[in-house]
């Protein structure tokens, strides 16, 4: 895809085709939060990753998106609570731990 070889802004159009598409489409607003977030966006990475949880909130992947944006605003507690959450899913749940154990030094 144009976001991992860095072209944002096609990323960032073929997302919104996307979501123009299903505006309930979980992964395509994780993208989108982790590409403005990559921008220095954090309230637009933290509006869209939020959505992501409402529509699928036992995806752990959202949680930790939430939380690597919550950790560059300097929002530690936001970070803790989000890889807490994170630690649910199997999927997520080694990252998860060891993200809060790097926190949990801090």
């Amino acid at each position: 895809m144009d976001f991992a070889a860095g072209n944002l802004a096609a990323a960032e159009k073929a997302i919104n085709h996307v979501l123009a598409i299903n505006p309930f489409h979980a992964g395509a607003l994780n993208l989108l939060a982790n590409l403005y977030f990559r921008e220095g966006m954090t309230a637009r990475a933290l509006e869209k990753i939020k959505r992501a949880i409402e529509i699928a909130p036992d995806n752990g992947t959202y949680y930790c998106t939430l939380a690597e944006i919550a950790v560059e605003d300097k929002n530690i507690e936001l970070a803790i609570a989000s890889y807490q959450k994170a630690e649910q899913d199997q999927a997520t749940r080694d990252h998860a731990r060891r993200q809060l154990r790097l926190l949990n030094r801090e």
